[in-house]
């Protein structure tokens, strides 16, 4: 069996020497010194895979509420909060910064300039049960880290199994940083024992209507995709479509019949659209990725529109 040199290790044979397990386990948990417990499971493969988690605190007895802003409420007992409360933590990039300067993204401020700065928050929970869950310096400390170390998203409560899990990059490359393994076990463990314990506090999650609506529209457009093809073949009139072994085509010189009702559908379906669009444009805005559902959603309005007009371009002959 090759040796691995150890210069020269993935992030995975990291975590491996870290565990103290074999070159060829791929799941394993590392046991920090305090007693937490990080699991570790690499999925080999066509799309390499590797899911790195540690429970969150739930331990505590008597809940304290948070209203009127953190800094007002008890510091003692675990926080109420809905769950699971799906935060994701990623690195703030120029098109975030933009989408708040336009006024259409929204994200919650910790009031820690260089963490706000670095940090995007992309959550619904309210913003003092946010700002109550990252209070303690060190898990501010703890996540610039994690996200330093080319840790792309670090999701907290994602899930009923109430996890900190990341999302990480760059994990089954060679590498000439052998410290990387640690640092993130060490800043996962941090972050984990710097956030305060939690209770659900039996209210549902904040549901992302904006979000939800893209991925419908964005249903609706692949459906039609679909469905228009068959519909502008199914309704040609006779003549229009030509057969052979190897599928139908549309003749557009049989005739004007044939095209030209597709032509006008198409556009008028698409200047219908421009009208919702511009709707679009206006109420889509105040959550943390509303740019993108607003995107999302006008392209889907416009595909969907589009496959309407030719749809109803055959139907109206």
């Amino acid at each position: 069996m090759s040796q691995i040199d150890p210069s020269q290790k993935t992030l995975v044979e990291q975590l491996r020497a870290l565990a103290g397990v074999s070159a060829d386990t791929n799941e394993f948990v590392i046991v920090k010194e305090e007693g937490r417990t990080i699991h570790v499971r690499f999925s080999p493969g066509s799309t390499d895979s590797l899911d790195v988690k540690t429970l969150i605190s739930e331990q505590g007895s008597s809940p304290r509420f948070v209203q009127a802003g953190y800094r007002n409420g008890r510091r003692e007992g675990p926080l109420l909060v809905p769950r699971p409360m799906n935060l994701v933590l990623r690195k703030e990039t120029a098109a975030n910064r933009q989408g708040k300067a336009d006024g259409v993204d929204r994200e919650i401020q910790t009031d820690d300039p260089a963490f706000d700065d670095a940090v995007f928050i992309d959550t619904l929970i309210n913003d003092d049960l946010v700002r109550a869950l990252l209070a303690s310096p060190d898990a501010r400390a703890a996540i610039l880290s994690l996200l330093g170390d080319n840790c792309a998203v670090i999701r907290i409560d994602d899930s009923t199994a109430g996890n900190i899990s990341l999302d990480l990059v760059e994990f089954t490359q060679p590498a000439p940083d052998q410290q990387r393994g640690a640092r993130i076990v060490d800043a996962l463990a941090r972050l984990a024992a710097s956030l305060p314990p939690i209770r659900a506090s039996g209210e549902a999650p904040p549901v992302d209507n904006q979000s939800a609506a893209a991925t419908t529209g964005c249903v609706f457009a692949f459906l039609g995709l679909i469905g228009t093809p068959m519909a502008v073949y199914g309704l040609a009139p006779s003549g229009c479509v030509e057969s052979d072994g190897e599928g139908s085509s549309l003749v557009c010189g049989a005739g004007p019949q044939c095209c030209e009702p597709l032509w006008t559908g198409f556009f008028v379906g698409l200047l219908l659209s421009l009208p919702v669009i511009a709707f679009l444009h206006r109420i889509v805005r105040g959550k943390p990725n509303s740019s993108t559902s607003r995107f999302v959603l006008q392209c889907a309005t416009l595909v969907v529109f589009a496959e309407l007009g030719l749809v109803a371009s055959r139907l109206w002959r």
